[in-house]
């Protein structure tokens, strides 16, 4: 029953769509237990009508009937129950998702999955920003040796 009832990994919107299909399902299995409940009063009536009218033939056939509905009925009973038990935990879990997201992130996880998705971050501005420094640096270190030779 637990695993039925896990919405773990589903956004709220699909988790009350999820949840849903369960009321839905116990709804149907409510029906058909009443149906069947109604169908087996009319195979009492049945019985107790072929019992007064003294046919036993028909009354054995009614019993029959009547316990085959009965079987059918506690196999639906303890559906039913299950289910309503399972659409009780899962609207739990469903509040309790409506009150705000448990955010339990690792950064260092979340930074490489984010650069296994980008790629590794970009580095030609610093590159530039280095060649054009050393460049000036080159530059000056010509202008330098220039003026150097002009006193010499």
């Amino acid at each position: 029953m637990e695993n039925d009832t896990d919405l773990t990994g589903l956004d709220p919107g699909a988790a009350r769509e999820y949840v849903l299909g369960y009321i839905t399902a116990l709804r149907i299995t409510g029906k058909k237990r009443q149906r069947m409940e109604a169908s087996l009063k009319t195979w009492e009536e049945r019985i107790k009508q072929a019992t007064e009218a003294g046919n036993t033939t028909l009354r054995d056939t009614a019993r029959n009937e009547m316990q085959r509905i009965q079987d059918g009925l506690g196999r639906v009973a303890f559906e039913e129950s299950e289910l309503s038990a399972q659409v009780e935990v899962m609207k739990r879990h469903l509040k309790s998702m409506q009150h705000g997201p448990v955010v339990n992130a690792d950064a260092e996880a979340l930074l490489a999955q984010l650069q296994s998705i980008t790629g590794e971050p970009d580095t030609l501005k610093s590159d530039l920003n280095r060649l054009g420094a050393e460049q000036r640096a080159d530059e000056e270190l010509e202008a330098l040796k220039r003026r150097m030779a002009k006193g010499e």
